[in-house]
């Protein structure tokens, strides 16, 4: 087991099949709830109000972008619990084991419940006030449910991207180029710098942190000299 494993395992303890249901399960139906909920609150939806789907996608792609980029890789003053947060996961399958092994290793791929509350209030919410200020009730219920399966969405690409290479979801089609993609960000040589998205890296060639290919360079060669303290240590 690597050093960056054991540090993982010392900030948050061992994972357990509990725990990986429990994140799991809540995942599942809270975002269940949350879409079934917003459905049931939409009244005669038009096609112009279907539409709204794409912006908010776009808008979520970009959310996920931000969050994971800023705040969960840099250490930004009272916000920095989500990058100590974050780094568990990063130290627990870091470049060397990036893989999951057993099933509790999923309580450490599937984000526990404190993000999607913490998403849903500071961001989720707000955002669908406007949409209601904007455009009504019904584009603001399709942003919540959206955002909801957007979320379920990358949860779920997040775990099939730490499946070992040779499992059959890898047959899906894009499921490869996801697992490339997220394991680039994993080198911790990377971590910082490049491919932030889980879906569709869309902010990513935005933003021209989209890359294809790790540079490997050592991890102590660290871009963002700010996380060695966090990371390295």
């Amino acid at each position: 087991m690597s050093i960056r494993r054991q540090r993982a395992i010392r900030e948050v303890g061992e994972p357990s099949i509990r725990g990986c249901l429990y994140n799991v399960l809540y995942t599942v139906i809270f975002c269940a709830v949350g879409i079934g909920a917003a459905i049931l609150l939409m009244r005669d939806v038009t096609t112009s109000e279907w539409l709204s789907i794409l912006p908010t996608f776009l808008v979520a792609n970009l959310v996920e972008y931000g969050i994971h980029r800023w705040p969960m890789h840099r250490n930004i003053g009272p916000m920095a619990f989500m990058l100590k947060l974050h780094m568990v996961h990063h130290n627990y399958f870091d470049e060397n084991e990036f893989s999951v092994a057993t099933f509790e290793d999923y309580e450490m791929v599937v984000f526990p419940p404190f993000v999607l509350n913490m998403l849903s209030l500071a961001v989720t919410l707000p955002l669908a006030g406007i949409a209601y200020l904007v455009a009504g009730m019904n584009v603001a219920m399709i942003f919540i449910a959206t955002v909801m399966g957007y979320y379920l969405l990358m949860q779920l690409l997040h775990v099939f991207a730490h499946i070992p290479k040779g499992h059959l979801v890898h047959r899906i089609p894009g499921v490869d180029y996801i697992r490339n993609h997220h394991c680039i960000h994993h080198d911790h040589s990377e971590m910082a710098n490049a491919n932030f998205n889980f879906i569709i890296p869309i902010s990513d060639w935005l933003f021209g942190t989209s890359r294809t290919e790790g540079r490997n360079r050592s991890a102590l060669a660290h871009a963002d000299p700010k996380l060695e303290r966090d990371v390295l240590s």
